[in-house]
């Protein structure tokens, strides 16, 4: 929207109030009181659409910083597993069946996130720069499934640290979307966005309408 296009809307509507409500058919005080209610409730129509304008830059700021956390997060996210994955893949000397047992399956372990690390390593894109938030949804519920298949109690402790990296990318999923919730207008809104700087200009040349008014009765009762 061109910003003088309110400001004009502004000056045409109060010389069309001045020459038709003072210079052609003049009103009575009693209209110039009574037409207080109209441009009160016009100007505060058009409060309503700068409220909508300015919660569009708090939503932009807000995802600003949604994002920067987004990617700590990630970041965060696939160190912990690239660190588990590590730790599970050192070399353990067995000593009885049973670390036979264990030392297979922190094998087993180490392999698997390895496939885990590069498949979010794969959807770095989609994720962080396309937004497809559905794709961490895919990552935890592969995660999930393979946590529920370890036998070793301890084994499933360590890996079970990276639930709590999910929850953190949960959080900033759930922050996204109320981001965009918040976006989101229908007609009425948008309606009300591209319209409200010129309600709020015609409210004001009224009431500039109505101080001449007042301005003229008191000169003519002097």
């Amino acid at each position: 929207m061109e910003y003088y296009k309110p400001i004009l809307t502004f000056l045409i509507s109060t010389f069309f109030f001045h020459l038709f409500f003072i210079q052609i058919f003049p009103k009575s005080k009693k209209f110039w009181k009574g037409i207080d209610y109209w441009w009160i409730s016009l100007g505060v129509i058009g409060i309503f659409g700068s409220t909508f304008s300015l919660r569009k830059e708090y939503v932009e700021a807000r995802r600003k910083a949604i994002d920067s956390y987004f990617f700590v997060s990630y970041s965060n996210f696939q160190e912990s597993i690239s660190g588990k994955k590590i730790y599970f893949s050192k070399n353990f000397l067995a000593t009885s069946p049973e670390d036979s047992i264990l030392i297979q399956e922190m094998r087993n372990t180490s392999i698997y996130l390895d496939s885990l690390l590069e498949k979010s390593k794969k959807f770095n894109g989609p994720i962080l720069l396309q937004k497809k938030l559905e794709y961490i949804d895919s990552l935890e519920y592969d995660f999930n499934r393979h946590l529920s298949n370890i036998k070793d109690l301890c084994v499933k402790d360590v890996c079970s640290d990276l639930l709590f990296s999910f929850e953190d990318l949960k959080y900033s999923k759930n922050e996204h979307i109320e981001n965009d919730r918040i976006t989101q207008k229908n007609s009425y809104h948008w309606s009300l966005l591209f319209l409200s700087p010129y309600i709020l200009a015609i409210a004001l040349g009224i009431r500039l309408t109505k101080v001449t008014a007042e301005i003229k009765e008191l000169q003519s009762t002097k």
